[in-house]
């Protein structure tokens, strides 16, 4: 929660009003105080002494996930679901021949990273400290062995792919050839044959035909140089890879318990609670992340649009994070689609009220920092608003990580960098927009190769020019732009739309970040529509709620 004095008013939570909680339900909070610490003193009393040890992992650039196979910067959340998956707990078990199940060998496993880093840190508890060091680092060696695995396993395929087109162009060139030297040796017999009108057309036939196989010859041998080429550079690149994973540190024996031993009883338990009340209240009030609307609101002076929760692992990447053109059943991917729905009405509320409503509604999403969701809630808007009857265009403008093609499974290699720079010629139909099959009215422009100079090419007259067309076009157009604190590109972009809608990372993004990106875009004449808070925690109904299947 964000507490900032400058804000203050009757309507915002003090400490006061925690305290004054607390003594009006002082008798609950006794008697559960109690009966934890009975349960506490209980528990307590059975453990035995563990230990911990931690192993330290350092990621790479990796090719697994890659649309076209060029190494990318790894996504720690997803790496480190992988360290920890069953997969590897799996192998684990079966190199250190455990005599324990895959659910409880994760259960005393847990990854913590720092966001921005390149190193993952699994901590292993176990009973011996042998145990703890020897697990801890067979999960290191499993995933390392497992992560290069993979990644080499692309360019070795790769590398077979080409060897076999080199092997068939050269079967066609031995082919090709063969027919050629028939041909010469039939024009030859032609030619010695007494002069003749018939002699005379045969000839020009069998040259015909050999002025054929000279082509098919040639295109041949464009195609050997070719693939050839291609197959060095793979080789190349097989064989001076980087790791994409290795061991940093290795796991060491503990030389102390890290829990608790049978003998050990807690000291002044009454102590000890109400430590944790106080405690609890001051990390709430000091918690500056913004995982509410309550500080949403302060920070950006607009309202969050709409939650959403967080997505299931095999969702949460690829084409598979596009909920709305999703079949998924999870209950998560469900919540996910209603929260789409309820942007795209803000989004048709909002168009309603424009000045001039027959014109198109042009939205730009940004978010503080990489990595917090902006690009898949751009494509889900749209793919949302598209359904609904309305004409869409999804603009890339994130020319320098672009991320909405590998979620429509489109290609990437023209588009809106090659328009703005000039590579291209002047007109719309250049800009390579694709309509997306199974969504009827949504186009999507592609950010097309990486440029040099991005942040210029979108402060062009031709990118002012495509907003002002497509304003006139379509209902609706939603850009997708770099982080709002990491580059210059939104602070572009912002004053040509209607209004900047920010996502918000509910586990990470703080609201001084929130506070920085709202001073950036009202200086230049920006207006927040209001924020997406992604990730956010789910609203658990109780078992005896009546509804709580009422809507699945």
């Amino acid at each position: 929660m964000m507490y900032n004095p400058e804000f203050a008013d009757t309507e915002n939570t003090t400490l006061e009003d925690y305290l004054r909680g607390i003594r009006s339900h002082r008798l609950a909070i006794v008697v559960c105080a109690l009966a934890g610490l009975l349960a506490g003193l209980f528990v307590f009393s059975q453990l035995t002494p563990s230990y911990k040890s931690t192993v330290s992992v350092i990621l790479g650039p990796t090719r697994v996930g890659s649309a076209n196979d060029t190494p990318r910067a790894p996504v720690l959340e997803r790496e480190a679901e992988v360290l920890t998956s069953d997969a590897v707990a799996q192998q684990v078990i079966d190199r250190l021949s455990l005599d324990t199940t895959t659910p409880a060998l994760l259960t005393t496993a847990e990854v913590t990273f720092l966001p921005r880093s390149e190193i993952l840190d699994l901590e292993i508890t176990a009973g011996s400290p042998e145990d703890a060091t020897d697990i801890a680092n067979a999960f290191g060696e499993v995933y390392v062995e497992q992560a290069e695995a993979a990644d080499a396993k692309l360019l070795e395929d790769r590398v077979a792919v080409l060897r076999q087109e080199q092997e068939n162009a050269v079967a066609a060139i031995d082919e090709a050839t063969a027919e050629l030297d028939r041909l010469q040796e039939l024009r030859a017999d032609q030619l010695a044959e007494s002069p003749s009108d018939a002699q005379a057309a045969a000839v020009r036939d069998t040259e015909a035909l050999l002025s054929t196989a000279q082509t098919v010859y040639n295109l041949g041998v464009a195609q050997m140089r070719t693939v050839s080429n291609d197959l060095d550079v793979a080789i190349r690149a097989l064989n001076t890879r980087a790791p994409s994973a290795r061991l940093l540190r290795q796991a060491t024996e503990p030389t102390s318990p890290s829990g608790p031993s049978q003998n050990v009883r807690p000291r002044r338990p009454h102590l000890r609670a109400g430590r944790r009340v106080v405690l609890a209240i001051v990390l709430d009030r000091l918690d500056t992340t913004a995982n509410d609307e309550h500080s949403v609101g302060l920070a950006l002076g607009a309202g969050v649009l709409t939650k959403v929760p967080r997505l299931p692992f095999k969702a949460r990447s690829g084409r598979a994070s596009l909920v709305m053109q999703s079949d998924a059943k999870s209950g998560r991917v469900q919540e996910a689609r209603e929260s789409y729905r309820r942007l795209r009405s803000s989004a048709q509320f909002i168009s309603s009220n424009l000045p001039e409503p027959d014109q198109a509604l042009v939205v730009m999403i940004t978010s503080a920092f990489p990595g917090e969701g902006k690009s898949v809630t751009s494509a889900n808007l749209a793919a949302s608003l598209a359904t609904s009857g309305s004409r869409v265009v999804l603009i890339n403008a994130d020319m320098r990580r672009p991320t909405v093609e590998g979620l429509f499974g489109i290609d990437n290699g023209s588009g809106l960098s090659m328009f703005l720079g000039g590579v291209s010629d002047q007109s719309l139909d250049s800009l390579g927009a694709v309509e997306i099959d199974g969504i009827p009215g949504l186009w999507v422009i592609p950010s097309g190769p990486i440029p040099a100079n991005p942040a210029e090419l979108l402060n062009s007259p031709r990118f002012k020019t495509v907003i002002g067309e497509l304003r006139e076009s379509v209902d609706y157009v939603v850009i997708d732009c770099p982080p709002a604190l990491s580059t210059s590109d939104p602070l572009t972009v912002a004053p040509l739309t209607d209004g900047v809608i920010v996502v918000i990372d509910s586990r990470r993004t703080e609201t001084d970040d929130l506070l920085e990106v709202r001073s950036s875009l009202e200086n230049t004449g920006a207006k927040i529509l209001g924020a997406v808070l992604n990730r956010s925690g789910r609203r658990r109904q109780p078992w005896w709620s009546k509804d709580r299947y009422a809507y699945r």
